[in-house]
């Protein structure tokens, strides 16, 4: 809740800074068409990186889904600035909206201008980076189960499109029911994802996430955490689990960018406690941090 009253209260402002296809801008200078096809129809990708002594974690990672992201829904990736030239973008706006450690930073590529309703023109993407507060997450979370579906059948499962929302609503909900997030099933009826974090649970000492084919996202911190597992010599695998048993697991944790990984305290109601494996987790994690910005 706090995080989210710090984001509403971010939007009085007027002097934050943003770059825009080169250019870096007041939030009062800053156009988009309303041609544009990420304003009419939500054509584009995102990405959403946190800050670290004032460093973005993980660009590089971030940087390749961005691109992936972008290919695969057949957008102009020739028009989309350099790995390089984005970095020092979101570097510039890093430094020019004075904003502490964590921010959070948004990088968005949508199509660009047409004037032909649905269809792209060959149009250069148009490219945003923004920076708001990120706001300190809690040490645990309260989840909520949802009745909603993620769709693993959809073409466009593990990108992160700028229709994002089903997401948004979702989680509103669980924010008005006093939760941190809302957890789902695919259309399988298999524990699948929350709305902005992929979810773990242990078993008998293994750590286990819905696999990319199942509707997870391939998440950042996702692949990190796996990695962490294969170094710490604990074992994790990608496997199915019925919905139903979020009611009886007694280890559960998410993994975001900004949560990093995050024990699950409550799930609908029901408390469950940080286990050895997930705290074991996040501080390997924190010592990632510590180790490498862009691991």
């Amino acid at each position: 809740m706090e995080k989210i009253e710090l984001l509403q209260n971010s939007t009085m402002a007027s002097n934050r800074i943003v770059w825009l296809n080169g250019e870096i801008l007041s939030e009062d200078e800053a156009r988009i068409s309303p041609f544009d096809l990420g304003f009419s129809v939500g054509d584009g990708c995102f990405e959403s990186l946190v800050t670290y002594d004032r460093m973005p974690f993980a660009f590089s990672r971030h940087h390749a889904r961005l691109m992936a992201s972008a290919e695969a829904m057949g957008m102009n990736v020739d028009s989309i600035p350099s790995k390089e030239e984005l970095f020092q973008a979101v570097r510039t706006v890093i430094e020019r909206n004075k904003l502490a450690d964590p921010m959070c930073i948004r990088i968005a590529v949508t199509s660009g201008l047409s004037l032909l309703g649905l269809l792209r023109c060959g149009a250069p993407c148009t490219v945003m980076v923004a920076a708001v507060p990120g706001g300190r997450q809690g040490d645990t979370c309260s989840v909520m189960t949802s009745s909603y579906m993620r769709n693993d059948k959809s073409p466009f499962k593990g990108i992160k499109t700028l229709s994002y929302i089903e997401n948004m609503m979702i989680l509103a909900e669980a924010v008005g029911k006093g939760m941190g997030e809302a957890l789902l099933a695919n259309t399988s009826g298999q524990i699948c994802s929350g709305t902005i974090s992929n979810v773990f649970w242990v078993q008998d000492g293994v750590v286990k996430t819905c696999p990319l084919e199942g509707g997870a996202f391939p998440g950042v911190t996702r692949g990190l955490v796996m990695e962490l597992c294969r170094s710490l010599g604990i074992a994790c695998v990608e496997a199915y689990e019925p919905f139903s048993s979020l009611q009886s697991l007694e280890e559960v944790f998410l993994t975001s960018s900004l949560c990093e990984v995050q024990p699950v305290a409550m799930i609908d109601g029901r408390r469950l406690f940080p286990g050895a494996t997930t705290m074991r987790l996040r501080k390997a994690f924190a010592d990632l941090i510590d180790d490498s910005l862009d691991p």
